[in-house]
Formats: structure tokens, sequence, C-alpha cells
């Protein structure tokens, strides 16, 4: 089942809402199972999130959100609005080619799904507006928010490293950040390698600690594999980093699971990955969000 929701534009309802759950998971007497969003622009990085989003769908029996944007200038509803008294008729019509190839990006989207999972339930959106925006909202009621590391940096979730940095702080729900050079899944539903949790383990942060460690045992519990719990702060001061650590403890990984950064992300003191973990990173990292480590300590 596949369905393509409405084009929607910044409204007065907050800007990127998605618009609606039409077709998946919205029949039946029973409430609708939570679905995994996945941003898409066809990008490497986007291909193979899509793969892995739609693996988990399939996997635990969610409904599959696609999601797109279509960038059409800093204010897109001033360039679809009607052309000024004495301008020329057409001066809008550049407007329509990025919902165009926004719209044949989706229907990729859609055909590649559909051959992976056949009857998968899919719903296609199509946003008009800031990016980062448009996913958060998405994803509120969403189990899982899937993103590829980096975009095409053209009409399509523009310059994707710069959305991703800005979910993994601000989602609240847990945000899986792929590369192209993430594994290929072990089988349906699963990621190949361990599932491994990147934990402190010095005592200050037990509370993110114990979060990261739920999120890799619940992610290993519905894909499979082992969980490996990794001490990414150590006394000798092995890395220089926080980040030479977490890439450390993600080498030859199915997933590295994660805290939120906070705002020293880039130092051992930090909880989380900075911007060139999610990018270099070999496997996908899920980031547990903030507020479920903040509910844990």
């Amino acid at each position: 089942m596949d369905t393509l929701a409405a084009v929607t534009a910044p409204p007065a309802r907050p800007a990127g809402a998605p618009t609606g759950r039409t077709g998946a998971g919205s029949s039946g007497g029973g409430p609708a199972a939570a679905p995994v969003v996945v941003g898409y622009d066809g990008s490497p990085d986007a291909v193979r999130a899509l793969v892995l989003a739609a693996d988990d769908a399939a996997g635990t029996g969610s409904p599959l959100h696609v999601l797109t944007v279509a960038r059409l200038g800093e204010d897109p509803a001033a360039r679809t609005a009607a052309p000024a008294a004495g301008a020329d008729p057409g001066a809008g019509d550049h407007a329509v080619e990025p919902v165009a190839r926004a719209e044949e990006v989706l229907r990729h989207a859609g055909a590649l799904v559909e051959r992976l999972h056949p009857g998968l339930p899919v719903v296609r959106h199509l946003h008009l507006g800031p990016v980062a925006t448009a996913l958060r909202s998405a994803a509120r009621d969403a189990r899982l928010l899937v993103v590829g590391a980096r975009g095409t940096g053209g009409e399509f979730l523009p310059g994707l490293g710069d959305v991703a940095a800005e979910l993994v702080a601000g989602s609240p729900v847990p945000v899986l950040v792929v590369t192209a050079a993430a594994p290929e899944p072990a089988g349906p539903g699963g990621a190949a390698g361990a599932t491994v949790a990147a934990v402190h383990g010095d005592g200050r942060h037990g509370g993110d600690d114990d979060a990261v460690v739920r999120r890799a045992q619940d992610w290993a519990g519905r894909h499979g594999g082992a969980v490996h719990v990794v001490r990414t702060c150590r006394p000798d001061e092995r890395w220089s980093s926080r980040d030479d650590a977490l890439l450390s403890a993600g080498a030859g990984a199915g997933v590295l699971v994660v805290a939120a950064p906070d705002d020293d992300a880039d130092g051992l003191g930090g909880r989380g990955p900075g911007r060139q973990v999610l990018g270099r990173a070999l496997c996908p990292v899920l980031v547990v969000p903030a507020a479920e480590a903040a509910a844990a300590r």
C-alpha cells in the first residue's frame, strides 16, 4: 500500500506538520501503530536510510512514512502566490519544477520500498519549508526517525549534514543516522553486526548510560544479534576526543547507540556524537533523545 499525501506548505498550524495518516495504519478499530519516518532525497545516504527504515518498519509491523522537502526559496508561500499586477504570468512557473521533481523522488522511494517489502504500508509526504522543521514535526508521533548523514544539497533535504546535526540535538524520538557505507542487513528486519551501546562508564553520566543500554537492548531484541557495551571515557585518555572514542566503538558494529549530544559533544566530557561521527561512522548511529536520557537520570 503506497499513498501520496498532499503537498504541504507552512500553514497556520506548525510549519511542516504531517498531512495526515492516509492509508498506513489508519483502518481498523484499534489505535494506529506508531510509524517509522524517513527523510528521503534520492542521495546515496538517503537510499541507504530508506532501506534500513523499510526493514525496521517491516520487521516491527509499523507503517513507513517517507518525507521529502521541495525548497522553493526563503518564503515558499510567496513563491507560489499569484504574480503581481503587470508581472509576467509565467514568472511563478519555476516553482512547479521543484515540486514535480520532489514528487518523482517520492515515487522512486515508493517503488524501491515495494520491491523490498511488497505490501508494506507507505505514506509519502511532500513538504515545502524548512527541512529540519518538517522532519521534526512529522516525527512527533513516530517510533523512529531515520535520516541520511548527508543529502544532495539540492532542492530536496538540502545540506542534510546540518539537518541531521540539528535533528539529533532536538528530536523527540530516537534518530537513526545512516551513511551509504552502512552495512547490508543480515536478513529481513535485521542489521549486520552487533548492537554497540557507547556509554561513558565514568559514574557521572549514569542516566545517559542507562538509556543508551536500554535502547541498544530494544534494538537487538527487534533486529537480532548481541549487545556490546563499550566505555568511551577512560582515565588513560585513550582518545583525543569524544568523537574518536565513538568512531572506534562503532568500527565493525551493526548499529552504534549513543546519547543525544550536548554543548560539549566534541570533547570527552560531552554526552553524544559530534558532527564527524554522524558523517564518518561506518555503521548507522542510533541517537537516544535527550528527554529520554534525562528521564533516566
